[in-house]
């Protein structure tokens, strides 16, 4: 229902009730998890396993937050502990995969997300990370290919993205034909967002100081948070207003550099688009 705040009161109400339960530590880390919170749900997961060694799920979970941190090896090391005890445990296999390809690794990332997709045919996730191999090998038609079965099986609009990406790099597509291919994403994620915009009423007075938001995952160690640095500093504050929104999962050295420029800031984490 979008209550992360109530459900989060209410998982703290069933720990005191029951301190030793090992799947409420592990729902709870994957509430706080979802809500972009991610150094209150690991000691959750960690919890979780505490109680039940054996508990793949609370494995595969602390991998979750490991890769969030782009703790790769210590990701793939994780979900291969939780495989030794479920080896048909398909999260950790689709998780190992992306792992891996983060690690560049394709050749085993390809073997995990083949064993996770044998498992679960409509695990959209293991296809994109499929995707994301075979692109990496130079395997396009293939990597399109699996992007696409991922994109069907649940429209994502990162995944849909990553499709585009890789036609930039593929011979048949022209700028006509790209054009094309991006209409349906515009369709699907951006156009259902305009009916919440609300209305523009700006004062129009001309001299007056302009206010600019900006909207990023990315204000990090990233191109986009590196060209940011420019137009951030160099915004005369006599003129404008800076508010930046930012859905930046995993905070770093760039991140903080943007923060101290002085702007206002805003994070949007855990939000869903309605509520940002």
């Amino acid at each position: 229902q979008g209550k992360g705040e109530d459900a989060i009161a209410r998982y703290r109400e069933v720990i005191q009730l029951k301190h030793d339960f090992a799947p409420v530590y592990n729902n709870f880390g994957g509430l706080l998890k979802e809500l972009g919170r991610l150094d209150e749900a690991l000691p959750h997961f960690e919890e979780a396993l505490r109680l039940d060694p054996r508990s793949a799920a609370a494995m595969n979970n602390i991998g979750v937050v490991l890769f969030a941190r782009q703790c790769f090896v210590e990701a793939a090391d994780m979900c291969r502990r939780a495989l030794a005890v479920d080896p048909h445990h398909v999260e950790a296999l689709a998780n190992l995969s992306a792992a891996l390809n983060m690690l560049r690794q394709t050749e085993p990332a390809i073997e995990a997300a083949r064993a996770a997709i044998a498992l679960q045919p409509a695990h959209a996730g293991a296809h994109n990370n499929l995707s994301f191999a075979l692109r990496d090998q130079g395997a396009l038609d293939e990597a399109m290919a699996e992007c696409r079965t991922s994109v069907t099986l649940k429209a994502d609009p990162k995944v849909h993205g990553n499709l585009l990406y890789m036609m930039h790099f593929h011979q048949a597509f022209d700028a006509a034909a790209l054009y094309k291919e991006h209409l349906p994403w515009n369709e699907a994620y951006a156009r259902p967002l305009e009916k919440l915009s609300a209305p523009h009423r700006n004062d129009p007075a001309p001299g007056r100081r302009i206010r600019i938001g900006y909207v990023s995952p990315d204000f990090r160690s990233h191109p986009i948070g590196r060209f940011m640095l420019g137009p951030l500093a160099n915004h005369h504050k006599d003129n404008v207003e800076v508010f930046l929104y930012s859905d930046v999962i995993r905070p770093d050295e760039a991140t903080a550099r943007i923060q101290n420029m002085g702007h206002h800031g805003r994070n949007i984490v855990g939000l869903s688009d309605q509520q940002a």
